[in-house]
Formats: structure tokens, C-alpha cells, sequence
């Protein structure tokens, strides 16, 4: 046996062998291959030869297509240890292939390779000291960030640094600061430049320039992004102050602390990255979540750990600043600005399509009006004062399509059209009129027409670039929350995280606007499959990350004020919902506003709120308001609901005009009586709310059972259970009185014509049910009056008394 597995295991590395020959051969031969191709299209002006400027742009796509997939292969080095660990090893990962790629780019210059310059031909060799020279002082900054990252990399095995917050912290920032780093100096390889011809010789001014802009852009983003590095390992090390005192205030009396703020400025540099021209790169996209990672885990380092009220907001590095960055690079610009209020609300949703559709109205009245008044457009503009707004139009439109291309005309075609017979010659007739064809109006609509067709096109293309770079910068907000939710602490002070709220929902309820809308006949829905991505990740990032963060109860000094605002804008956004997604964002939205006040009793002078919310609902057909309010209340926050809904429901229950709705109402009052009956598991004010809504509640069950609407099997369900839960609570807690007896009596009689009365068995079995337990309670109630029991009892019947009195005689 031994003797076979040393056979097999020579064959084995026979193999490896056979295999790393093949793999050589096929590499040498590779190699020769190029060599003989540069040989044949060697350029007799230059010394070397010069792979074609097509092969080399190939190239170098496929060669960062494929470090990219490398870089997002990458694990976090084992499945043992917290998430954050491994994040942290898969950082580091990913900078040492960086650092490799940039490292052998060094090696390369040294042993005697030339980089193409920005001209590779000797009319345009000139480049000058300063480009060279940023160029030289970006690779050492890169240098130094790595070499710092690495040397913390280095110590992070000792058991010290394990267990050191603050130093896992500064290694996970410098690591995806030098990967994102290292990820910018790769975009300054360049291919060199394509020989222009004399056609195109203008475009290849335009495409010097454009590089020249990009390159410029790297080495700015490169200066910041180390000199935020620096900052926030500073702040590890020394404290928030450390960059405060530098800065100014952290309170944001200057308008230069955003600036000031490392984190403030990191995000800004994030959002440039994704959305500008550097987001082209896939491996820059990806090495800018990195280091958004890492500047959060510097925030989590210097944050509070605990949730104290009395904690200052200005000990976070995640403060407005940031999330203004933040918002503005995901939400449209309508959404970031303040709206009016409720009473504005059907307006602003007429402006939004205004708004959407304005231009494109304008439009085709232009040419409807043009066409039956047969093309005379000279006549209309004169006689009519709205030609000045058409002309002004016709300006600005000439302004937005100075950088894109026109439509491409027949020339001749419309040559022939507009200057057609002699009456085309420019002469005036008897009346001072310039006479001209008939055909030339025509002409000159569809010159119009299709130079419209060719502004709508790029207002199209450039909507999509928007939404494009809007979905890429949302990582950045879903990066931010789910960090703060994997954390013990808190990330993200509480009125940062209300602050958030409305911009995004209104944002939602935009796309949703556009979305929902039928399509046009002619182009149907523009964008459609893009703007439902970005809705979807609206809504996720809504109701499963910033809905779910642990919110810390705030100050009573201006913590009520700032809740006070957000409650009445969500629920004005609640009421101008389009449908029940955009309505349990909103529920989700105000139970996370109910949590950061500053105790739950305070959430009591809110009754007012939610008795109009439940009114609205309950009565108004045209109402946008979804059930599910309050029952996410219900289920969330059960004390805070049952106090805030348990008048207005049943006050509901009884004036609803529709039988669906009251049916609705009675299965929320079954909700909130369920788990009342035992009192240490509410609140004090939970209690005496429930308590003192008992009569609404059977008054409403009286008149539903009498009304007869909710016999029905289906519907006399929910109210037979809020009858049980009901007088459950009654009983256990003492409350039946003299006129709460006057309507069990009355409920016990329904409760009896029901038991016989009712085709369904179950609802036979539960009115049989509380026919007990009503007249057994009012049973205990006669006795402890010291009255004689009564005839509706039962167990007592009149006869049997009777039976009683003959077997004496």
C-alpha cells in the first residue's frame, strides 16, 4: 500500500509538472506571437516598437475588468471571528493585490520600461513640469498610505491589538483608504494617444482635454483622500477635538466645519466618485465602499457607547453634515427642499406632474396649434402675446443643444422645400408682406419637430445617468445604517436619523408617481425598469435598515420639538400616499419617531394626531390612509398603540359608514383588548386609557350586534372577539359598574338570540361561550350589591324553585 501511494503521488506531481510546462510553453509562445507582431507593424519614425492604439485600449479594459472580479473574489480570510474582522482581513486582502499591481508598475519604470506619456509622438511630447510632477507626488502619497497600512497590518496579530477597538478601527480605515488610493493611481496608467486625422481632429482635442480633466480630478481626490486619512487615524489617537480645534466649533456655526470634518469630507468624496467621471471604473466603485467602511468604523470607535439622553450630539462624527451629503447625492432636488404642509398636499402632487410633463406639453401644443392654423406660425406668434414665451423657449433649448448632436438632415431636401418656385425669392408684395411657399412652414415644423426629438433624447440619456449615479450613492446611505445596526451602540444620532426621513420619502413617493403613471402612447414608460430599481432599494433602505436602528430616546429640552415636526411632516406624506407600500414606509417612519421621545408617556399629546388619523380613515372616502398605521403601532410599540388608538377605535366602530371598515375597526379593538388582561405586562397609562374606553367599546359591540350588519359568519367574527377580549378586561379588573350592567344585560340577550339563531356553528359555540361568562359575572356583581339574583341567569332558573317548594309540601 505505501508502495502505491508513493506511486501516486509521484504521478501526481509528474503531472503538476507536465502541466506548469504546458502553461510555460503556452505563455512563451504568447509571447513570441507579440513579439513578431510588433516586429511587423513596427513604426519607421519611432526606435521601439508601439502595440496599435486599439490592442492597447482592449487591454487595458480587459486587464482592470479582470483585477476587479480578482478584488471582489476576495474573502475575508476564514469563516471564524465577528463580520467586522473578516471585513477587515478582506480589506487588507484587497490592498495587498493593489499594492502588488502597483509595486510591479514600479518595477517595471526601474528596469527600464517607459509609460506611455499623454502623447506618444514626438509633436506632443511637451508635457509639462507640473503634470509630471503630481503625478510623482500622487504615487508618494499612495506610498505612504500603504506603507502606514501595512505596518498596522503587520501588528494586528499580537492579542493586545485583537481585542483594541480603536486599534482594529485604525487598521480598517487605513486599509480601505489605501485600497481606494491604490485603486485611483491605477487610473493614471494610460494607453497613450490614437495619431489624429484631419477629419477627426477636433474630436481628438476634445478627448485630450477630457483626460486631462479626469487626471486632474485623481490627483485632487488623491490629496484629500490622504489628508482624511490622516485625520481620522487622528482622531483614533488623539480625540474628536484634535480636528475641532483646527476647524472651529463642531456646533456648525461656521459654514467651513463641514469642510473641516473628515468624515463630512470622505462622504463628498465618495459621492464624487460614484457619480462622477471616476465611477466609470468598476474597481473604483467597488474600493470606494471599502473605504466608507473604514471611515465608519473610525465613527463607531469615538462614538458614545452608551445611549444616554444627556449624551451631546456633537461627540458623533456622523452628524448632519454627513447625512446632508449623503441625501443630496440619492434624492432628487425637490425632495431635499421644504414643502407645504397638509393643506398643500393635493396642489404639490398637481405641480409634481407639472413638473414631469410640463415641457412636454408645451411642446406638442406648439406644433397642434401650428397645425390647424395650417402651419402659420408667423401670423399666431404676431397676434398672440404667448409667442414671446414660445421665442424665450426656442432660446434656452438652442442653449441646452450646443453639446449634443443634431438630427441628421437631408439637405437638399429641405433646400427644395424652402426655397421651391419663384415665390421663395425674399420680396415684398402690395401689402409689405413677405411672401414665401407654403412648403417652407412645413419644412421648418419638422426642422422644429425633430430638433425637439433630439432634446428629448438627451434630457432621457441624462435622466438616466441620474438614476444610475443615484442607485450607485445609496450604497453609501445602506452601508451607513447597516453598520449602525451591527453595532452594540449607537452610530447615528437619533435626530441625524429623523433628519433622513422625509427627503427619502418623498424621493419614493416621486418614483413611484412616475412609476404607477399610464404610458405615453407614443414612447411608453421612459426609464421604467430603472426608476423601479431605485423605488425598491428606497423602500428596502427605508423599512429594513433605518425603521430597524436602535433609535435612543432624546433630550426633553429639544428632543419633543424636533419629534413634534417630524410626526406632522410623516404623517403629511402618509396622507399623500399612492399606495399601501408608500403608506407602511410612512408606519414604519412613526413608530421609529415614537421611539426617540424622551419617555413613552410623552407619546400621550400625541392622541390628538392619531384620533384625527383614525377619524379620516374611518369616514372619508377619498382618504390615502392604510390600515396598516396602526397596526404596525399595535405590533411595535403595544402600549404606546392600545394608549394612542383605543378611544378613536371605538369611537370608529360605531360612526364608520361602510361595513368593512367597522368590520376593520373590531378586529383593531380585538387587538388591543387581546393582551390587556393582565396588568403587569402594560404600562400605568396604557391601563387607565384602556379603562376608561370600556363603555365605548361594549356600546359599539351593542349596536353592531343589534344593527345586524355584522351577522354575517365572516364579519361576526372579529366582533365577537373584541366582545371576549373585552369583557375579559372588565372582569379581571373590576370595572363592571351600573351602566356598564345595563349593556352586558343587553349583550347577554344577543349573545343567547345568536347561540340559536346563527347558521354558523363557531359562532354558535362562542356566543354560547359568552353567554356564560356574561351572566355569571353579572351573577358575582348581584351578589356583592346584595340583590336577588337574577332571572336571566341561567343556572337559575324560576322553575326549579318552583320543583323545590312542592317536594317541602
Amino acid at each position: 500500500k505505501k508502495k502505491k501511494k508513493s506511486k501516486s503521488k509521484k504521478a501526481n506531481d509528474d503531472n503538476d509538472e507536465i502541466e506548469a510546462c504546458e502553461a510555460t510553453n503556452e505563455i512563451l509562445s504568447a509571447g513570441l506571437r507579440i513579439q513578431e507582431f510588433l516586429k511587423k507593424h513596427r513604426n519607421e519614425e519611432e526606435e521601439s516598437a508601439i502595440i496599435p492604439h486599439p490592442v492597447r485600449v482592449l487591454m487595458s479594459s480587459r486587464f482592470m475588468s479582470l483585477l476587479s472580479d480578482r478584488v471582489c473574489a476576495v474573502g475575508g480570510g476564514g469563516s471564524g471571528g465577528s463580520s467586522h474582522q473578516q471585513t477587515t482581513g478582506k480589506s487588507h486582502s484587497t490592498l495587498c493585490i493593489l499594492s502588488d499591481v502597483t509595486s510591479g508598475w514600479d518595477v517595471l519604470e526601474k528596469n527600464g520600461a517607459v509609460a506611455f506619456a499623454k502623447s506618444t509622438y514626438k509633436e506632443e511630447e511637451e508635457v509639462s513640469e507640473n503634470n509630471g510632477h503630481t503625478l510623482e507626488q500622487s504615487k508618494k502619497l499612495v506610498k505612504e498610505i500603504q506603507i502606514i497600512a501595512m505596518d498596522l497590518a503587520l501588528h494586528s496579530s499580537d492579542e493586545s491589538n485583537k481585542a483594541d477597538a480603536k486599534f482594529q478601527a485604525k487598521l480598517r480605515c487605513a486599509t480601505g483608504c489605501a485600497a481606494l488610493l491604490s485603486a485611483l493611481s491605477l487610473q493614471l496608467l494610460k494607453c497613450g494617444k490614437k495619431i489624429p486625422d484631419d477629419d477627426t481632429s477636433d474630436n481628438y482635442d476634445d478627448d485630450d482635454d477630457d483626460n486631462d480633466d479626469v487626471d486632474e480630478e485623481i490627483h485632487e481626490a488623491t490629496s484629500d483622500l490622504v489628508n482624511i486619512t490622516k485625520d481620522l487615524l487622528r482622531i483614533v489617537d488623539e480625540g474628536l477635538s484634535a480636528v475641532v480645534s483646527e476647524g472651529g466649533d463642531k456646533d456648525g456655526s461656521d459654514e467651513e466645519d463641514e469642510e473641516n470634518m473628515p468624515l463630512a469630507t470622505l462622504a463628498d468624496l465618495c459621492v464624487t466618485s460614484l457619480s462622477g467621471s471616476l465611477a466609470s471604473c468598476k474597481l473604483t466603485r467597488e474600493m470606494v465602499k471599502v473605504a466608507w467602511s473604514g471611515g465608519l468604523a473610525v465613527a463607531s470607535a469615538v462614538a458614545p457607547a452608551s445611549s444616554n439622553q444627556d449624551v451631546d450630539d456633537t461627540n458623533y462624527l456622523v452628524d448632519k453634515h454627513v447625512m446632508e451629503v449623503l441625501l443630496s447625492s440619492v434624492c432628487d432636488g425637490k425632495s431635499m427642499e421644504e414643502e407645504g404642509k397638509e393643506a398643500e398636499g393635493d396642489d404639490a402632487d398637481e405641480s409634481d406632474d407639472e413638473g414631469i410633463d410640463g415641457e412636454e406639453d408645451d411642446d406638442g401644443n406648439i406644433f397642434s396649434t401650428a397645425n390647424a392654423s395650417e402651419l402659420d406660425l408667423d401670423e399666431s406668434m404676431d397676434r398672440e402675446e404667448d409667442g414671446k414665451n414660445i421665442s424665450r423657449k426656442k432660446c434656452e433649448d438652442k442653449k441646452e443643444n450646443e453639446d449634443e448632436s443634431d438630427e441628421e438632415l437631408d439637405p437638399e431636401r429641405l433646400q427644395n422645400l424652402l426655397l421651391e418656385d419663384s415665390d421663395a425669392d425674399l420680396s415684398e408684395g402690395e401689402d409689405g408682406q413677405l411672401e414665401h411657399h407654403a412648403g417652407a412652414d412645413k419644412a421648418l415644423a419638422q426642422l422644429i419637430k425633430m430638433k425637439q426629438d433630439a432634446r428629448k433624447a438627451g434630457q432621457n440619456e441624462r435622466e438616466k445617468v441620474e438614476l444610475s449615479n443615484r442607485l450607485r450613492c445609496l450604497v453609501l446611505l445602506e452601508t451607513l445604517f447597516s453598520y449602525s445596526n451591527s453595532l452594540k451602540g449607537t452610530l447615528v444620532p437619533t435626530d441625524v436619523m429623523l433628519m433622513s426621513l422625509l427627503p427619502l420619502l418623498r424621493s419614493r413617493r416621486v418614483l413611484e408617481k412616475t412609476v404607477l403613471s399610464p404610458p405615453d402612447e407614443k414612447k411608453g414608460h421612459v426609464l421604467l425598469s430603472e426608476k423601479k430599481a431605485l423605488m425598491e432599494h428606497l423602500t428596502s433602505l427605508l423599512k429594513n435598515k433605518i425603521c430597524k436602528t436602535r433609535a435612543t430616546a432624546m433630550g426633553s429640552t429639544n428632543g419633543q420639538s424636533i419629534v413634534d415636526i417630524a410626526m406632522e411632516d410623516v404623517f403629511c406624506e402618509a396622507r399623500r400616499s399612492l399606495s399601501a407600500a408608500h403608506c407602511q414606509c410612512c408606519s414604519a417612519s412613526l413608530v421609529l419617531i415614537l421611539k426617540a421621545l424622551p419617555q413613552p408617556a410623552d407619546a400621550i399629546k400625541f392622541d390628538t394626531v392619531y384620533q384625527t388619523a383614525v377619524q379620516e380613515w374611518s369616514t372619508r372616502q377619498t382618504t390615502r390612509l392604510n390600515v396598516c398605521l396602526f397596526d404596525d403601532l399595535l405590533t411595535k410599540l403595544p402600549s404606546i398603540g392600545k394608549a394612542l388608538l383605543v378611544s378613536p377605535i371605538a369611537i370608529a366602530a360605531k360612526e364608520s359608514p361602510k361595513t368593512y371598515l367597522k368590520s376593520e375597526s373590531f378586529r383593531l379593538m380585538s387587538s388591543i383588548f387581546s393582551n390587556a388582561s393582565n396588568s403587569e405586562s402594560e404600562e400605568s397609562y396604557c391601563i387607565e386609557a384602556l379603562k376608561s374606553s370600556t363603555h365605548d367599546a361594549l356600546t359599539a359591540i351593542e349596536q353592531a350586534l343589534k344593527s345586524g350588519e355584522l351577522l354575517k359568519a365572516k364579519r361576526a367574527r372579529d366582533v365577537l372577539k373584541a366582545s371576549e377580549h373585552v369583557v375579559s378586561f372588565i372582569c379581571r379588573h373590576g370595572l363592571l359598574d351600573l351602566s356598564l350592567q345595563k349593556t352586558m344585560d343587553s349583550l347577554l340577550e344577543q349573545y343567547k338570540a345568536l347561540s340559536k339563531s346563527s347558521p354558523s356553528a363557531g359562532v354558535k359555540q362562542i356566543c354560547a361561550k359568552l353567554a356564560e361568562d356574561v351572566g355569571s359575572e353579572l351573577e358575582k356583581k348581584q351578589v356583592e350589591v346584595g340583590k336577588p339574583k337574577s332571572a336571566l341567569n341561567p343556572t337559575t332558573p324560576k322553575s326549579s324553585k318552583k320543583k323545590k317548594k312542592s317536594k317541602k309540601k
